[in-house]
Formats: structure tokens, C-alpha cells, sequence
């Protein structure tokens, strides 16, 4: 990682920082792309990762803004990738760590940290170090996944700082919206929730969601994904998203993300107050493009992508050509420049007042995965919780009942045999 000394004239500056959270100063691991010397630097950027993603994943896309005049802050959020205080750190992240030591470093994380509270402190700490850092440009808020509904958990004095908010496939994730939705709610209850007290962690690597998370952060994660409002299922969460208002807002998604979908993108920006229209959405098929683009789901529009000789100039060239510039002309250019290239690459839309709409209005009941009873303000608005180890119980019952009647039509009485027998004759 190059530093401000022995970065090269062409070349974007890179530093490695901690940064005090909001509230109350926790040290978040960070890291900080400034544009090379030879780039009038023209905008300052917040990027809000997903979960499960460190902050260094998210390089050859800030080193690629930089490039063009950006300023860029990226970071871990507490108890995750290397943002963890300096007693638990060699257990998560030292030389000598093992899946032991990390167990018993997640096991030390205080259970009452949740994501919509605390991550958006997280947030709101790098906000204000990017608006010292950057104060004579502008302040554009880019979030990846849940990341992007970050955007709107930071606290309304930091929030106020930004010009404007990208969203990058963070749609409202709820699992009730997956078109296999029962499959992943299978998993989670075999390969994660069995282990959650008696551990005292949450796996979610073994269910194909990123990372491993502490105790009550995962609780939160999949409480979030179990409820139809997602992220907002809480009304602190709630009451946060939706007073954000008369600041440019645009999420974009891409047909075959296996996780936040377009009925997905739909419910997260139906929760908005849209009295201001100024929340958009842009929804693209790769494969619709002429030429086509590679298949971008959840991460893959800002990661490298493997491809077939002849290999591309670099391993980002495919984003270069193709999506990139929109994210990149939407934060140095505003809202209107990033519209007119977005009306030709997908379903372009202004959300109007008449669009709101709470998702939670269309279930019926809601499966839990988790206790709700984590949060004590969580809306159910009315809504039958079930745990969804009842409804597997009875889907058994049911797989079984159909199994023995199966079976049994299917068996014939020696004598009505004889009697079909003679018929033949």
C-alpha cells in the first residue's frame, strides 16, 4: 500500500487511517484514496461496505475514482474486517490467529451492538473525517448492499453533509422476496441458527452470506432479512430512512443479482418519503447490452471478473468500459448527467408519492429465523410471527402424510388383484 511519500506523480495517494466512530470513538480501520498530485481533486467520497466485505476489497474501484479527481474514504465497520480495539485485535486479526482465537474475539463483542445503530455511527464518524479532509469540494455517500441502506442510518448532523447518495445493489434484502427463498431460509436454519447460542456467533459463511459475524450484529443481519421492511424492521432504523429528504438519491440494480432483486430494489424505495422526487432508481440486464456485459450480480460490477484470453489491460477493464463511468459521472456530475446515461442502459425511474408503499402490508405472517424479541422495537404491524422451525416441522408432517397416502394407493388387496386379474382374461 503506497503512502503520501512514495506515490508517484500518475499514481493515487493511499494511507492506511483509524478513525473515531460517532458518539462514541470507537476505532474503525480506514483507508484513504486521494487523487495523484497531478489531478485537481473535485469531489470527496464516503463508501459504505457491504457486510462481509473489508474495506480493501473495494481498492481497484476508489484507486479508479481517484484517477478521475475523487477523494475516497473506505472502512471497516466495528467487530468486522480490522476494525476491532487493540485487546482483540491480535485474536481476529494477528499472526497466531485461529478459528479458536476468533471465536473468542467475537465472543468479547458486547451484546447489544446493532447494525442500524452502531454501523451508523461507523458512518457518521468517517463522514465527518472525509468533510475535514476534503471541506472546499462536495460530500457524495456511496454505499454497496447494505452499505447502501447505510446511507440513510447515519445521523441526521452528518447525513446533512452530502450533496447526494449512490446505492449499488443494495436493494431491500429480504430473503421473503428470493425467488428461492425457502431454500436460504433451510440453510440458515440448519447450518447457522443451531450454533448461534452455543457459540455465541453467527456463520454466516457457511450459508454463502460473506463473512462470520459477532453474536447479536448477525441476530440483527438476519432479523433484518427476515422482515419485509428489511433493514428498516425497527423504528429507530424506520424513522431514519424515511426523513431523508431533498438530497439526490439513485439505486441501481442489475437483473440475475441473486440476492437483492428488483421487487427488492422496489420495497426499499417504496419506504421513502418520495414527496421530493428526488429518488431514482436505474435497473439494467447486462445481457441486454449491445454488446452484452458480463453477468453483474450482487459484487461483481465492482470487483474483476475472470475472463476468456485475450485477458483485458487490467483486471477492471470490463467496469472501465461499461458501468463504472456511470457510478463515476453520478458522483462528479450529479444526478441529471448519471439520468441521461442511465435512461439507455436500463429501466430508468423518478419515484413519485403515489409509489409509497409498505412492504409489510403484503404479508400475511412473517417467518422467524431469529428471536425479534432481540429488538424490543420492532414493528410487526399486526403481521402472525411464525418460527420457521414450526413451518419445517410442518412441511414435514406434510411431506410424510403425502408419502403414505402414496403408498398406500398404490397398494392393491390380494382379492381386488384377482378380481383385475380375471378381467384381463
Amino acid at each position: 500500500m503506497s503512502s503520501i511519500k512514495d506515490t508517484p506523480a500518475n499514481a493515487p495517494f493511499e494511507t492506511p487511517l483509524t478513525i473515531a466512530a460517532s458518539n462514541d470513538g470507537f476505532p474503525l480501520f480506514a483507508i484513504r484514496y486521494d487523487p495523484p498530485s497531478n489531478v485537481r481533486l473535485r469531489v470527496g467520497v464516503v463508501f459504505v461496505s457491504a457486510t462481509g466485505l473489508d474495506a480493501t476489497f473495494y481498492a481497484p474501484f476508489s484507486r479508479y475514482l481517484a484517477q478521475s479527481g475523487v477523494g475516497v474514504l473506505t472502512f471497516d465497520y466495528r467487530y468486522t474486517g480490522q476494525s476491532w480495539p487493540k485487546e482483540l485485535a491480535p485474536l481476529m486479526n494477528g499472526p497466531n490467529a485461529t478459528p479458536e482465537s476468533r471465536l473468542r474475539g467475537m465472543n468479547a463483542v458486547p451484546r447489544d451492538i446493532v447494525i442500524g445503530k452502531y454501523w451508523g455511527w461507523d458512518a457518521a464518524g468517517v463522514t465527518k473525517a472525509a468533510a475535514a479532509a476534503w471541506p472546499s469540494v462536495a460530500l457524495v455517500g456511496v454505499g454497496h448492499s447494505v452499505g447502501g441502506n447505510m446511507l440513510t442510518l447515519i445521523p441526521h448532523e452528518e447525513r446533512r453533509l452530502f450533496s447526494r447518495f449512490l446505492n449499488i445493489t443494495g436493494g431491500n434484502i429480504f430473503f421473503g422476496n428470493l425467488k428461492h427463498r425457502e431454500s436460504v431460509y433451510n440453510i440458515i436454519a440448519r447450518k447457522v441458527t443451531p450454533y448461534i447460542e452455543s457459540d455465541g456467533a453467527v456463520y454466516m459463511s457457511r450459508a454463502g452470506f460473506g463473512t462470520d459475524l459477532p453474536y447479536s450484529i448477525g441476530i440483527d443481519w438476519i432479523a433484518a432479512a427476515s422482515h419485509p421492511r428489511g433493514p428498516f424492521h425497527t423504528e429507530y432504523n424506520r424513522a431514519l430512512h424515511q426523513t431523508l429528504f431533498g438530497v439526490p438519491y439513485l439505486i441501481v440494480g442489475f437483473e440475475g443479482d441473486m440476492v437483492c432483486n428488483e421487487q427488492g430494489m422496489r420495497d426499499l424505495m417504496s419506504q421513502f418519503d418520495l414527496s421530493d422526487s428526488l429518488k431514482a432508481s436505474l435497473w439494467i440486464d447486462p445481457r441486454a447490452q449491445s454488446p452484452p456485459w458480463p453477468s453483474y450480480g450482487h459484487i461483481e460490477s465492482l470487483v474483476a471478473i475472470k475472463t476468456r484470453s485475450p485477458a483485458p489491460a487490467s483486471p477492471t477493464a470490463i467496469q472501465e468500459a461499461t458501468i463504472w463511468p456511470l457510478y463515476r459521472d453520478f458522483i462528479l456530475e450529479g444526478p441529471e448527467v448519471a439520468a441521461a446515461r442511465g435512461k439507455k442502459l436500463g429501466k430508468y425511474k423518478v419515484w413519485q408519492p403515489s409509489d409509497e408503499a409498505d412492504p409489510l402490508a403484503r404479508a400475511d405472517e412473517v417467518w422467524e429465523l431469529v428471536p425479534f424479541s432481540a429488538h424490543d422495537d420492532i414493528d410487526m404491524g399486526g403481521k402472525r410471527l411464525v418460527k420457521w422451525t414450526d413451518i419445517m416441522k410442518q412441511k414435514e408432517r406434510e411431506r410424510r402424510r403425502r408419502e403414505e397416502e402414496s403408498v398406500a394407493a398404490k397398494a392393491v388387496r390380494p382379492e381386488a388383484a384377482e378380481v383385475v386379474a380375471g378381467a384381463k382374461l
